[in-house]
């Protein structure tokens, strides 16, 4: 099975592009940021690791406990919390991987053989209960944490590929925005915070904000294991984009490619203004023009200028 890992800003569109992969037969991946190789890097690789301690991790702490719909009031409404994971069989899941724990093969692997064969059994365990042939391509999203992480993915993954989502920062930063003000009026999300700078925006969060992913462009631009989608083109032109996608992935181009889903299900969208979506729309461009300080946008060009040089902004 070969990987894909889909990285890209806080509010790129990644939930968007997962959603639009949700249905290929020859993809297996999770509707929503996993980030199974961050939690490894930063939390386990290590020889003291084992499967089992893999399990506990991701099937009760990490975003794979939303899947079980014996559990509620978990999610948050401005990240995960509008995916539909009914018809999912996650108790199914949960006996496959923890009968994977006890296979002797499986209970010995440690360090990197660890990391390489779990994350293909989670994916292969979700096809199974999902009712499908074994994927061609397991998908994962690591979002805005993987671009600090290229290289040691690469290091466990060497024909890794990756889709890197490209979004204008002025936009990301009106979403931020939005999600401050739904905070201050009660809206519970602990992913983000209830007040929010232009200066933190820019400068904050370092190698996991907007100008690591500047220099994750200038370094991996040309690299043919790299493929940069523009939000505001895949939003617009969504058929070309999902065709190059197709191509960059050496799958079938299916009509269910320009179609949201999560888990075949109908998507919700993600929008910071709480909005449900029917489908791909593009009338969240250009958000800024209207809504930022004209000393926000300086800000944010200035400082990022390089990021909307090099998308063409």
């Amino acid at each position: 099975m070969n990987s894909c890992f889909v990285i890209g800003p806080v509010k790129s569109g990644t939930t968007l592009l997962i959603s639009l992969l949700d249905s290929h037969p020859e993809l297996a991946l999770f509707p929503m940021e996993v980030k199974i190789l961050t939690h490894w890097i930063e939390r386990f690789a290590d020889d003291k690791t084992r499967y089992s301690h893999l399990n506990d991790f991701f099937l009760k702490s990490s975003k794979l406990k939303l899947m079980d719909e014996s559990r509620t009031g978990t999610a948050d409404i401005m990240n995960s919390g509008r995916i539909d994971f009914s018809g999912f069989d996650f108790k199914t899941f949960e006996k496959i991987q923890k009968e994977n724990s006890l296979i002797p093969e499986n209970y010995n692997l440690t360090g990197p053989n660890l990391i390489q064969k779990y994350i293909l059994d989670l994916h292969r365990s979700l096809s199974k209960v999902l009712g499908v042939a074994e994927p061609k391509v397991f998908v994962s999203k690591e979002g805005n944490h993987g671009a600090n992480y290229i290289k040691e993915i690469l290091e466990l993954f060497p024909q890794a590929k990756f889709l890197v989502m490209v979004r204008d920062p002025r936009d990301i930063f009106v979403s931020f925005k939005v999600i401050a003000e739904k905070k201050r009026q009660g809206v519970h999300s602990p992913t983000f915070k209830d007040n929010v700078s232009v200066c933190r925006f820019v400068d904050g969060n370092k190698g996991k904000n907007i100008a690591s992913h500047t220099e994750l462009y200038s370094e991996y631009e040309r690299n043919e294991k790299f493929h940069f989608v523009k939000y505001e083109d895949l939003v617009q032109n969504t058929v070309e984009e999902m065709t190059k996608i197709v191509q960059f992935l050496q799958i079938n181009n299916l009509p269910s490619l320009q179609y949201p889903s999560n888990f075949g299900n109908r998507w919700g969208g993600n929008s910071s203004s709480m909005g449900e979506f029917n489908g791909v729309e593009s009338n969240r461009l250009n958000k800024w023009t209207r809504e930022l300080a004209t000393s926000e946008i300086r800000v944010i060009e200035f400082f990022l200028d390089e990021y909307l040089t090099q998308a063409k902004y």
